[in-house]
């Protein structure tokens, strides 16, 4: 699973399902730490990965769904973590008597999954699926971020960016200055529209007195 993209602490309660507030606690006690480093400049200065939120979402279901132990649920997150990439999607959980069953694609389910009453079944690579399809979701621009300028102390260190996206103003203009299209500036950044580009301009530009 090679997924590029990091997560906040607030897109990953939303996606995940997981609060703030415990997604706070299970770092303290170790139970999931975000697998990417410390960041000045992000509200608590910690960034999740792709695979950690993936994983927080099974976590959450078979904690809150199946009422696995946390015990148990420790170490169904070391054996997510060791699956790798590829085993990732080809690898199914099976919940019997609240005991999570790995197993990989192509091998026979053990005897306990198929005698097993009211077993759940979670297929990785479904839940890859969905996660892609709620990023998409949540990265959609609102189209009245359109052709704005916003600035927070959370995003870009308050540097001024074009509404609903982490784009510079000062990166927009070096494209400009350097002579290169408003078409040209979208392919490169295609989250852009027109009406960004003349208001990072029109910004950019020193007010008459």
């Amino acid at each position: 699973m090679s997924r590029i993209g990091t997560f906040t602490e607030d897109a990953v309660s939303r996606l995940s399902g997981v609060s703030e507030g415990q997604l706070r606690a299970w770092r303290k006690n170790g139970f999931l730490i975000p697998s990417v480093l410390s960041t000045k400049g992000v509200p608590y200065g910690h960034l999740y990965s792709f695979q950690d939120v993936a994983a927080l979402r099974v976590l959450n279901g078979l904690r809150n769904e199946s009422k696995c132990q946390m015990a148990h649920l420790r170490d169904v997150r070391e054996k997510l973590s060791g699956l790798g990439n590829d085993k990732w999607i080809r690898t199914r959980l099976y919940v019997v008597n609240r005991e999570v069953v790995f197993v990989p694609e192509g091998v026979a389910r053990p005897e306990s999954v198929l005698k097993g009453q009211g077993v759940l079944t979670v297929v990785l690579a479904d839940v890859i699926e969905d996660l892609e399809t709620a990023v998409r979701k949540m990265n959609a621009r609102d189209p009245l971020t359109f052709g704005k300028v916003s600035r927070s102390r959370h995003v870009m260190r308050n540097k001024p960016v074009i509404a609903g996206t982490r784009i510079e103003v000062s990166t927009i203009m070096e494209w400009l200055d350097a002579g290169y299209s408003k078409d040209r500036i979208i392919r490169e950044y295609p989250d852009l529209t027109y009406e960004d580009i003349d208001a990072a301009a029109v910004y950019d530009t020193p007010q008459a007195a």
